[in-house]
């Protein structure tokens, strides 16, 4: 299960293209690096990241919900375009649908798509035996436990993240 959650960050940012939308009379902008790989430390990652930028470039709450899905699938290549219009197919995800929390459901899902069904058990399991590897400082180690930690919710399965307490303790 290593191979799904390193703690040292995988960096996809070598490629970032400007990702461009309209909404009403508003365009808008961001720059995403393209999504073509289902590996997990990288697919989990972009989907926050692009919904973080969506929503911190979006000043008009009107306009967030479609801004998501019209953004998100701009940053998506390969097979990972079909995946995504599948789950939206699922619902016929028309204007009234495109909400922020129909969005970060349907984000969910996509990343479920690709998760193995016991990568959230994994995870916590890894993340409560956890030591701080030499090469990296007390405050890298313990962001990216946080980080990881924050991935849980994403992957399917019911097994709780870590509280405060037991990320201290790791």
């Amino acid at each position: 299960m290593s191979d799904y959650f390193s703690l040292i960050k995988k960096s996809n940012l070598d490629r970032q293209v400007p990702v461009k939308w309209q909404q009403v009379n508003t365009r808008y902008e961001i720059y995403a690096a393209p999504l073509g790989d289902v590996n997990l430390d990288v697919l989990i990652p972009h989907c926050i990241a692009v919904k973080r930028r969506v929503q911190s470039t979006v000043t008009t709450e009107a306009h967030l919900g479609p801004s998501y899905y019209k953004a998100f699938p701009k940053t998506i290549e390969g097979l990972l375009p079909k995946v995504w219009e599948t789950i939206l197919d699922a619902h016929g995800a028309g204007t009234a649908y495109q909400t922020p929390e129909n969005f970060t459901e349907d984000l969910k899902s996509f990343v479920q798509e690709h998760c193995p069904e016991r990568a959230r058990y994994h995870l916590v399991q890894k993340l409560r035996r956890l030591t701080k590897p030499r090469d990296l400082s007390v405050l890298e180690f313990s962001y990216r436990l946080q980080e990881l930690n924050s991935w849980v919710e994403w992957m399917p399965g019911t097994e709780a993240p870590l509280d405060q307490s037991q990320l201290k303790q790791a």
